[in-house]
């Protein structure tokens, strides 16, 4: 069974009924918090275990109840409420529930492109590109909130078992070509310095833009406060502990 095909859409549907029983809003529903839901839902199943959802393996097969998807997510949500009676599990759905709440965007997505970008340190490029284009979109503009979030899940999930079932080693060998950064910066150098001539200056200021764009998502710079962060976050209140050297400082711009 798959969490995302099975449970969410019936965890989802408990939301609803949650939100209609309560009458709250989403925001309302959010500033109580999760724990909130999970009492709710601990109300809702106050006695029920897993086990009665099916009922005993051990009785004959004639008079088990017949398995339908929405038993067996039942059948998960019982085993959170009993396994975990702090409703904490539920934090983990928290931010997709709540987002798939929300009203239509007021502006149509018109792409979803999400790229992951490997640098080694011999310059050999690796890219994976997602992307979603327009005449996939289907009807236009029916992307909200969630199906962004989810479009990036997957995503995060396919790059994932591509890594898998591929070392990086493997990956590494099989690039033919090597692209320094100084040469990506001279690229955008000539680009600049063409665009720089163009006489309109609306034009040129959109022209400016589109480059720096392509600067941000090929070469992004290292926020001032990165190093700082990174380190906290893998050392706690103590700098002077931990390895962070994942975090590359030393070309900060």
């Amino acid at each position: 069974m798959s969490p995302d095909d099975v449970f969410f859409p019936y965890l989802l549907k408990l939301f609803a009924e949650y939100l209609e029983d309560m009458e709250f809003s989403t925001e309302e529903a959010r500033l109580r918090g999760s724990e909130a839901f999970a009492g709710w839902l601990k109300e809702l199943f106050p006695e029920v275990s897993p086990a009665e959802t099916y009922g005993d393996e051990e009785e004959e097969e004639e008079e088990t109840t017949e398995r339908t998807p929405e038993g067996d997510a039942l059948f998960v949500l019982l085993s959170f409420l009993q396994a975990d009676p702090s409703g904490a599990w539920v934090q983990e759905f928290w931010g997709s529930l709540l987002i798939t709440q929300r009203n239509a965007p007021r502006h149509s997505v018109a792409e979803v492109n999400i790229s992951y970008l490997i640098r080694w340190a011999d310059d050999r490029l690796f890219s994976f590109v997602c992307v979603l284009p327009p005449h996939m979109i289907k009807p236009k503009g029916v992307l909200s909130d969630y199906l962004v979030t989810k479009i990036g899940s997957l995503s995060a999930m396919q790059f994932h078992d591509m890594i898998a079932e591929r070392p990086l080693d493997l990956l590494h060998d099989v690039q033919q070509l090597k692209i320094p950064k100084g040469d990506i910066e001279e690229v955008l150098r000539r680009t600049v310095s063409v665009v720089s001539e163009e006489p309109n200056a609306r034009r040129r200021e959109d022209l400016q833009n589109a480059i720096h764009l392509m600067r941000s998502m090929i070469l992004p710079p290292l926020p001032p406060e990165a190093e700082l962060e990174a380190r906290q976050a893998m050392t706690g209140n103590s700098l002077t502990g931990g390895s962070w050297e994942i975090f590359p400082s030393e070309e900060a711009e």
